[in-house]
């Protein structure tokens, strides 16, 4: 990303990321609509570049969402699939959010015993 700065070992310094969502198909380049959230240093990728991650947990919906970061006090730089130097809203990542389904219970056994007796006011450990 930065020569001097995610090439070497370690978190670059004064590299600055965030990661950010917003309603499917508008651009996390210009829409107002779109909620940002730190991004903290995660590992070196590779030689030349380091690797951040961040989490986000948008209502129920379609969702697009994109990194950017910046260098010190430079504009800030957004990132899409491609990797490249300009910006594509339709190379932003997709997410969709569904609703929860509840738990159900796929199946059940009675295990047993299939049969026993006991005495009157005591008591059968049945399993299942």
């Amino acid at each position: 990303m930065s020569p001097g700065g995610t090439n070497l070992v370690g978190p670059g310094s004064d590299i600055v990321g965030e990661l950010g969502y917003g309603p499917n198909g508008t651009s996390g380049l210009t829409s107002s609509s779109w909620t940002w959230t730190a991004a903290t240093y995660h590992a070196d990728a590779d030689t030349d570049n380091d690797e951040h991650k961040a989490e986000i947990s948008p209502e129920l919906g379609n969702w697009s969402y994109a990194y950017k970061f910046k260098y010190k006090a430079e504009e800030w730089r957004y990132c899409d699939l491609g990797g490249n130097d300009t910006f594509d809203k339709d190379q932003q990542g997709k997410l969709t959010v569904v609703a929860e389904k509840p738990a159900t219970l796929d199946w059940c056994i009675l295990q047993g015993p299939a049969a026993g007796a006991i005495d009157e006011g005591g008591s059968h450990t049945v399993y299942g």
